[in-house]
């Protein structure tokens, strides 16, 4: 019995110690629980990770030394740029779509006999238009020209015959009187900024481009009214060679007019046998090298304590000639010659040179030259030169002396104009300079080194320059005073 109660008392520990294994086995599984509560938070370690990036960013920004409204200023200036890079690759690429589409339509309309051998081409051109990179600045700007309407002018043609005063002579030599009516323009293209052009016309005809007629300026207008003539006296054996200029230019008191169009009608292609009045849309005017007027060499001396300036006209050269004007036209023709003979031949000789030699000039120019001293604009002395009789490179090595003060010198423009002389008419402008402290380009270097060295003659050629050009600068430079 005592041998079965100790059997007993040893087991009991065995049998208790089994739940105690047991309860370590299902303890065990605990940290699986936790594993699988560790994979549902990874949604949370990836935004603790975005959080992160976007601390050390900002973390990043405000190291930099600039306030925050100079960053954010920075960052829309740097979206606007590159929009608008986006925004000049779009439309670069829609221009040239559109010139491809031109250039398809333009092959469209071949006949049938291009069509045949063109398909070669048309890959040819369709390779080049693949490989071109774009419109250039130019090609934008002729096509915007092609687009743009410059507005339309019309005009009036006439003429009469009437036989030249040497008829006695020569009585098939004739004159015709052309008669140019500038009447109206409508739809203008704008030129100023209010949507508006101060518009005149200017007539002439080439080749020589001596005569030049002005319309009158309408201002504000887009439709002007003129209903002005002009009346050119050509040669009738010259007359195929010309061509009538009918240039619209928008008026501008303070710099150079801007041209908006312009006719060009070559004589050789109109019916003289009946009156021609007609609309026709204007074209864009070429771009015209400027004309070469001549150079003149002047000398600019002034001495501080006699407030004396001496302006001495030396020489002028390659003078633009001037044909058939006045009396000074037929000055090389002794009219005046008291033989009968002696003046009929002249005159014979005169006139076949200028039939057999288009640009045969029918009497010498006869040079001389006008200083006008100005100050505010408005003319304080004149002189002028001697006149230099048939030549394009007179030299006259004359000198006019003025009284300045040295504290008006700062307020004096010297304006010196090249005429040629002519006997009955006005005397025509050649070319005109000026010189003084508000000058620019070479009349300015002038005036200064004149300054710089008182008492010594400073000698210096300038290029002559059209007459309207330098009367628009100072008047530009006299409204700003």
């Amino acid at each position: 019995m005592s041998n079965w109660n100790l059997l007993k008392h040893q087991t009991t520990p065995m049998v208790a110690a089994k739940p105690t294994g047991a309860s370590d086995l299902t303890v065990t599984p605990a940290p699986v629980a936790l594993v699988s509560n560790e994979n549902t938070t990874e949604p949370v370690d990836k935004n603790d990770a975005f959080d992160e990036i976007k601390n050390k960013f900002l973390n990043e920004i405000d190291k930099i030394p600039l306030p925050s409204w100079a960053i954010i200023a920075i960052a829309v200036v740097a979206a606007l740029l590159i929009l608008t890079c986006c925004f000049c690759i779009i439309k670069k690429c829609c221009c040239k779509k559109k010139k491809n589409k031109k250039g398809k339509k333009g092959k469209g309309d071949m006949g049938m006999k291009n069509l045949k051998g063109g398909e070669k081409q048309q890959d040819d051109d369709d390779e080049e238009d693949d490989v071109e990179p774009g419109l250039t600045g130019d090609e934008k700007e002729e096509e915007v020209k092609e687009k743009e309407k410059l507005g339309k002018l019309q005009y009036s043609i006439d003429y009469d015959f009437q036989e030249n005063k040497a008829s006695m002579l020569l009585d098939w030599y004739k004159f015709i009187n052309l008669t140019v009516g500038i009447l109206q323009a409508a739809d203008l293209l704008s030129m100023d900024s209010g949507g508006t052009s101060d518009p005149y016309v200017k007539v002439f005809v080439l080749p020589d481009k001596k005569k030049k007629y002005d319309t009158k300026v309408h201002k504000k207008t887009l439709n002007p009214v003129f209903n002005e003539t002009f009346v050119f006296k050509i040669p009738f054996q010259e007359m195929g060679g010309k061509t009538l200029v009918m240039s619209v230019y928008d008026f501008d008191r303070f710099s150079k007019h801007d041209i908006i169009g312009e006719i060009k009608i070559p004589m050789n292609t109109l019916d003289l046998a009946k009156p021609i009045e007609e609309w026709r849309d204007l074209d864009s005017a070429d771009q015209e090298e400027p004309e070469k007027l001549g150079d003149i060499c002047i000398s600019l001396r002034y001495v501080p304590t006699a407030g004396k300036l001496t302006i001495c006209i030396l020489e002028a050269k390659n003078l633009k000639k001037m044909d058939v004007g006045g009396l000074s036209a037929i000055g090389a023709v002794p009219l005046c010659s008291r033989a009968p003979a002696a003046r009929a031949e002249a005159a014979v000789l005169t006139m076949q040179q200028h039939i057999t030699h288009p640009g045969f000039c029918w009497g010498p120019i006869y040079p001389y030259v006008k200083i006008n001293l100005l100050q505010n604009g408005k003319r304080l002395k004149k002189k002028k030169t001697t006149v230099k009789k048939n030549t394009l490179n007179p030299y006259y090595n004359e000198s006019f002396s003025f009284e300045i003060p040295l504290e008006q010198m700062q307020k004096i423009q010297a304006v010196i104009t090249v005429l040629d002389y002519d006997k009955i008419g006005k005397n025509d402008a050649i070319g005109k300079i000026w010189v003084g402290s508000k000058s620019t380009g070479a009349g300015l270097k002038h005036w200064s080194d004149m300054l710089a060295n008182p008492r010594r003659p400073i000698a210096q050629w300038h290029p002559l320059q059209p007459e309207e050009e330098v009367d628009a600068s100072l008047a530009a430079l006299n409204a700003k005073k």
